[in-house]
């Protein structure tokens, strides 16, 4: 069989063939048929805590700094869910909801899903795509019709049955291209089934859209939410102003981004640069882009009234000399080009053990609190 015929051979399988539906994940009455599984809560008699979501919220975006999307409250994963020694009828007792819901948003929430959702192509390379089956069932009965159809077309790909470990799936078919760099005809037909499911920031607002069709769901993510931490909720905060900043985009275009925010925005954003996780600390902040708003930083920082951090920025803009280059080209053509560790390296990686994160988050979420911009 030629690869061409196979690859062709490969997709008429995935359209058409039946998946395989292989080991249980939970007992049968909770994830029975996609008609809906055994709920205790209805429709007309929504749990108490149920946090009313409009149409209107549901159909918003995602990225409103006022309100924590469902895919966020579950990112910041305020419970362990799916843990053996903590099942999910437990959990449900003591928040008031129903362990319907729980089950079916632990599925639907998976690591592999909220962050490292691409189009179904890696997703199979991920432990948790063993329970893929059991997915494609909580997406059916959350109404992800889409994702759920083409999370069934990939699996087909499998064969029958699905393979759930793994190791398995990688050796059965290979994910990789040819040493030649040629894609295989199998990794040519998944990815033509990964394009349908779509990209992560759609998953996330038809997953919005699926719980608020579901009192059940609704009920639980409210519950959840309502568990969230303010040191949790600065985060979604700032992940979301970061996410239409391009910290890599030219200094003149990333001071921009940064400066045209609202003040009580901006502050908290640039406060947030030290805390980032940079792999080599103050030097890696003051090479990259986030040198470009150094003398800011320390502004905020001190307008956060933590002057023994903005100062630790400061000293650290003077070791660049008495003209601190705002540039990111020529601060790295100066000071970052040679091989190696430099002093000036050293300086800064020895200046980064002084940085404060605690003290620093602490007092964003004060001063968020304050201005009453955290997320609910």
């Amino acid at each position: 069989m030629t690869p061409a015929v196979r690859l062709i051979v490969l997709i008429l399988i995935s359209l058409f063939a039946l998946p395989s539906t292989g080991r249980a994940f939970a007992p049968a009455a909770t994830l029975a048929g996609d008609a809906g599984g055994a709920r205790r809560c209805r429709a007309a008699d929504p749990p108490a805590g149920f946090d009313e979501v409009s149409s209107s919220a549901a159909d918003s975006s995602n990225r409103s700094l006022r309100r924590i999307s469902a895919a966020d409250v579950l990112r910041s994963s305020p419970l362990a869910l799916g843990n053996p020694f903590y099942p999910a009828d437990i959990v449900a007792a003591e928040l008031g909801v129903d362990a319907w819901a729980l089950e079916n948003l632990d599925l639907l929430s998976l690591d592999e899903i909220l962050w490292r959702w691409d189009g179904l192509y890696g997703f199979f390379l991920f432990p948790a795509a063993d329970d893929a089956p059991e997915i494609a069932l909580a997406m059916g009965r959350a109404g992800l019709q889409r994702q759920r159809a083409a999370l069934q077309a990939a699996m087909r790909l499998f064969g029958n049955p699905f393979p759930r470990d793994s190791q398995e799936r990688s050796r059965r078919n290979a994910f990789m291209t040819s040493p030649a760099g040629i894609p295989s005809p199998f990794d040519i037909a998944l990815r033509f089934q990964s394009q349908a499911s779509g990209s992560l920031d759609a998953y996330d607002q038809e997953l919005e859209e699926a719980i608020a069709r579901d009192r059940c769901l609704s009920a639980a993510v409210a519950a959840l939410r309502a568990m969230l931490r303010d040191h949790q909720r600065l985060l979604r905060l700032i992940d979301w102003l970061s996410r239409d900043i391009d910290v890599d985009a030219s200094t003149p275009a990333y001071r921009e981004a940064v400066l045209s925010l609202p003040l009580e925005f901006r502050t908290l954003y640039l406060a947030s640069r030290p805390t980032m996780t940079h792999a080599s600390g103050l030097q890696g902040m003051f090479a990259g882009g986030d040198g470009a708003l150094a003398p800011e930083i320390a502004q905020a920082l001190e307008d956060l009234r933590l002057a023994q951090q903005a100062a630790v920025i400061r000293e650290g803009i003077a070791m660049f000399g008495p003209s601190f280059p705002i540039s990111t080209v020529e601060r790295r053509e100066l000071f970052f080009a040679s091989a190696g560790i430099s002093p000036l390296d050293r300086n800064l990686l020895d200046l980064s053990a002084r940085i404060d994160r605690g003290a620093i988050v602490d007092a964003m979420v004060l001063r968020a609190r304050a201005d009453g911009v955290l997320p609910r």
